[in-house]
């Protein structure tokens, strides 16, 4: 009779136990908690890296050579896709472009303007390259390396805030 009772407690404990551990998070459901939080999201480089692909290493480095540009033109990205595979974040978006509008006394977003924008019309080259160049390469990817397969949002978390 003791004996089936402390098995009893035994199946008990493990189940509460188990119920608080933290478990990896499914592959795919982890990827849709990180489409929720950054999906359609500015984020801010911490270093205005040029280039139509960037790649960071598990401690937030830039691999490769990259030469940083201006903030208003280099740092900041909108994201439009994510994907999580094994110990590699894959981001995908567009570049915000900044250029100062005086006739508002604002910083406009210059990708996408339309054709008719006075703005536009007052700038043939923008950094060195023809407007419609310029807007086309605006798209970016970024891979960025995890130190190991993540079990959770805040493990991605951790590692994107040593980029961005």
């Amino acid at each position: 009779m003791r004996l089936q009772r402390s098995g009893g407690l035994s199946v008990v404990a493990i189940t509460l136990i188990a119920t608080f551990l933290p478990f990896p998070a499914d592959a795919s459901e982890l990827e849709e908690q990180l489409r929720a939080e950054y999906l359609d999201k500015i984020l801010i480089l911490r270093q205005f890296y040029e280039g139509a692909k960037l790649r960071f290493d598990a401690n937030g480095r830039i691999e490769g050579d990259a030469t940083t540009g201006p903030w208003t033109v280099d740092g900041q990205i909108t994201i439009r896709e994510i994907h999580l595979d094994d110990r590699l974040l894959k981001l995908k978006g567009r570049r915000v472009r900044l250029i100062f509008d005086p006739n508002t006394n604002h910083l406009k977003d210059v990708v996408g303007m339309a054709a008719k924008d006075p703005l536009r019309k007052s700038f043939f080259h923008v950094s060195g390259k023809r407007w419609r160049e310029f807007e086309q390469s605006a798209d970016l990817e970024v891979d960025l390396e995890l130190p190991s397969p993540p079990k959770d949002k805040q493990e991605v978390a951790a590692a994107m805030d040593a980029v961005f």
